[in-house]
């Protein structure tokens, strides 16, 4: 124990300015990929690398030489089988980093979000419009953005109306919101497979409760037919909700992201 004290010391002692920097970049840029991916399938993915990685270490450790020579070999191969494994993810990722400014104005907060998108939903329920959009919470939606279009712009009732104006190319889809944004529009949601749920619903309901059902996401559903109102979240549906009504339980579900937004500024 006290070599592997003074050892540590020795390092430590050894580490230049430079290295330090070094260290930090690294540690920055895996911990901003592990944000990223949090909540996808890659997420699994990434573990099952890292147990490889492991049982490579442990390898090395007793001198297994097959063994090693075959990880060696594995591991020579892995950023393409990185990029192959990851193509759904990398591809927003790089989009999102080519679209990123300096100067773009700071993203809207849980609670204005929430506000435009009420005054949309009125709007569309009036119309017979129908809808579906998606608040982002913990768990990531990457493969899901994936399917629709790119827009990454500020939440507005008129860009929601729009999005979702049967003149639209991607009305049909659902739009998803992260952090204050509109990230992408025409989005393909799972659809839920429950025996529970009415059969006079359509492909929104579905598609919202799919969602809810397998992330911790909140989906707004408006109906074409009905104009009805609902919300999935927990693999629930609770319908027929009036505008107020709405605006509360949408703070209320994203209560902890509003604490959290507050409490980073």
């Amino acid at each position: 124990m006290a070599d592997l004290s003074t050892q540590i010391t020795a390092f430590v002692g050894e580490l230049s300015f430079r290295d330090v920097i070094d260290i930090a970049v690294v540690s920055a840029l895996i911990y901003g990929l592990l944000l990223f991916f949090k909540g996808t399938r890659a997420m699994q993915m990434l573990g099952g690398l890292a147990m490889l990685l492991g049982l490579y270490l442990v390898a090395e450790w007793a001198g297994l030489v097959t063994t090693q020579w075959l990880f060696s070999n594995f591991i020579s191969s892995l950023i393409v089988i990185l990029v192959v494994l990851f193509q759904h993810e990398i591809r927003p990722l790089l989009i999102r980093m080519g679209k990123a400014s300096l100067w773009h104005p700071v993203a809207f907060t849980e609670k204005e979000a929430i506000e435009e998108v009420t005054r949309a939903v009125r709007a569309l329920a009036q119309d017979r419009i129908g809808a579906l959009i998606v608040f982002q919470r913990e768990t990531g939606l990457n493969n899901f953005l994936d399917t629709g279009t790119v827009i990454d712009a500020r939440v507005r009732r008129e860009l929601i109306v729009s999005l979702f104006h049967p003149s639209s190319p991607i009305h049909d889809g659902a739009v998803i919101i992260v952090e204050g944004r509109v990230i992408a529009a025409g989005c393909f949601l799972p659809l839920s497979q429950s025996s529970e749920l009415s059969k006079r619903l359509g492909t929104r309901h579905r598609a919202a409760l799919g969602l809810a059902e397998e992330t911790d996401a909140v989906v707004v559903v408006v109906s074409e037919e009905t104009g009805r109102i609902s919300v999935a979240v927990d693999s629930t549906l609770e319908s027929g909700l009036e505008i107020e009504q709405l605006r509360d339980r949408l703070n209320e579900l994203l209560r902890v992201r509003q604490v959290a937004v507050t409490g980073a500024a």
